[in-house]
């Protein structure tokens, strides 16, 4: 199981900084350049996401629980999520891809992604 996450892991680290894939770069670029490329590219990430979710639960593997809606939560959440963007200098896959690549800020960020993540496991 492990070599099958770092060989997806690798492939999908690869093609993210091939393509420079960033979904903070996807919202400036329509707005500022007029350049849908990553736009695109994000509808489509999303749209397979939903089809392999989907066909991952009917097979058995997932369960799928809708959570219980927390309005508040899910505003601050919104913020603060957008204003870690803003000051990490991008998305989680920019960052990732970033720090790959030596930034040195993209890696604090990194770091900071890590935390965060396992706060929220409890």
């Amino acid at each position: 199981m492990a070599w099958t996450g770092l060989l997806v892991g690798l492939v999908f680290g690869i093609i993210l900084q091939r393509g420079r894939v960033c979904f903070n770069s996807a919202f400036r670029d329509v707005l500022l350049f007029k350049d849908n490329y990553l736009w695109k590219l994000g509808f489509l990430a999303v749209g397979l996401q939903m089809i392999t979710v989907l066909f991952v639960a009917q097979m058995g593997w997932i369960r799928i629980a809708p959570p219980t809606l927390n309005l508040f939560g899910n505003i601050v959440g919104a913020y603060v999520f957008g204003l870690g963007m803003v000051l990490a200098g991008g998305c989680a896959s920019g960052v990732t891809y970033r720090s790959g690549e030596g930034m040195t800020t993209a890696m604090i960020a990194a770091v900071f992604y890590g935390i965060g993540a396992m706060a929220m496991r409890g």
